[in-house]
């Protein structure tokens, strides 16, 4: 389905491993089944739970959000100074610099979206 590619897009593909550990479970046919797509749902909530552990201490926090904060300044400069009040034109970003921010700016909106999806069925 098409919104299960753009899950996959923003949150790096961990929205795809939730809903495939979440339908492995419901098809577990046998005990072993089960055991094995239980593990996978607590590997995800495992994964969750490192970067909850990591964003939890300042020092630990600042580089992620100092990453992000670079790039939610150049986004709201493109969009604000350049095209809303036409007062300039900024470059695109090109070669690796495009790629990373693209991988940034999908962790700062996608992990929630992951998060949220997990919780549904971890049932938490």
């Amino acid at each position: 389905m098409w919104w299960t590619t753009i899950l996959d897009w923003i949150s790096g593909g961990l929205a795809g491993k939730v809903v495939e550990a979440y339908k492995a479970r419901l098809d577990a046919g046998n005990t072993t089944d089960r055991i094995a797509a239980d593990l996978a749902s607590r590997d995800i909530a495992a994964r969750q739970a490192i970067v909850q552990a990591e964003l939890a201490s300042w020092f630990t926090a600042l580089p992620r959000v100092t990453i992000e904060m670079i790039f939610a300044v150049y986004i709201a400069k493109l969009v604000i100074w350049d095209k809303v009040l036409a007062l300039g034109s900024t470059d695109a970003l090109t070669g690796d610099l495009g790629s990373w921010a693209s991988i940034v700016i999908g962790g700062m909106f996608g992990h929630a979206i992951a998060g949220r999806i997990a919780g549904i069925f971890t049932g938490r």
